[in-house]
């Protein structure tokens, strides 16, 4: 049986005139789902509730768990009350993947937003924009607009242990970033700007990357998915 793995989904509770309903509802770009079944395995799209314990349900039926791309994580849950003008968070997004974040049992990946979602649900920080706020920055795209720039992968960690090359091309899409990191974690990529790339738990249980694996399913990104699916299956060694 292929394993199932959650998907995060993201969330809209004010929807305009315009948009395919005027209530708020969940969503997910198509991508997510394709690249999973392509490596060998099920997706599940995962709801934003908060009224019960989804990581107690997910627990009990998934074999993984991805936290998906989307809008910005709340600056007050990273201990900062000024809001930059170009942020723009669901609170309750953000609550409820902060839960999985802690209780899921299984293998994380964190894909763009959701390695900034995980750096904070573990005590770490973000700059809220980029191109203001980090010295130097090269341009990350937004994220509406696609760029692409190098990243350079360090040694002896899980990422490099799946790609096996020191340095790629990925994509991006993003203004914000980690700043400081979780504790626990470790840093297994950069830009040429020195902005995390990736980051991991020092127990291999989660991998999140700061790029879209989905948008471009290329050797290297597939490489990582289908890693992750084996490391789902208890099937991929070191």
């Amino acid at each position: 049986m292929k394993p199932l793995i959650g998907i995060s989904t993201s969330y809209c509770s004010c929807p305009k005139s315009e948009e395919p309903t005027t209530r708020p509802y969940d969503y997910l770009k198509s991508e997510y789902s394709q690249l999973v079944v392509k490596s060998g395995a099920f997706p599940v799209l995962l709801p934003n509730i908060t009224e019960i314990d989804l990581a107690e349900v997910c627990n009990r039926f998934l074999s993984g768990l991805i936290l998906s791309g989307g809008g910005d994580v709340s600056p007050e849950l990273y201990g900062n009350k000024d809001i930059h003008p170009d942020t723009r968070f669901e609170r309750k997004r953000d609550d409820y993947e902060i839960s999985l974040a802690h209780h899921f049992e299984g293998p994380i990946l964190g894909i763009c937003r959701g390695l900034q979602l995980i750096n904070v649900a573990f005590g770490g920080t973000l700059y809220q924009n980029l191109a203001t706020q980090h010295s130097n920055s090269i341009d990350h795209g937004e994220p509406e607009r696609i760029t692409t720039h190098t990243i350079n992968i360090e040694r002896g960690t899980l990422l490099y242990d799946i790609i096996k090359e020191e340095t790629i091309v990925v994509n991006s899409s993003h203004h914000q970033g980690v700043k400081d990191i979780a504790e626990g974690f470790v840093v297994s990529a950069f830009s040429e700007d020195g902005l995390p790339e990736c980051i991991e738990k020092q127990d291999d249980r989660i991998l999140a990357v700061q790029w879209h694996p989905e948008r471009d399913t290329d050797r290297i990104n597939f490489k990582l998915m289908r890693a992750f699916v084996e490391i789902t299956k208890g099937q991929y060694v070191r």
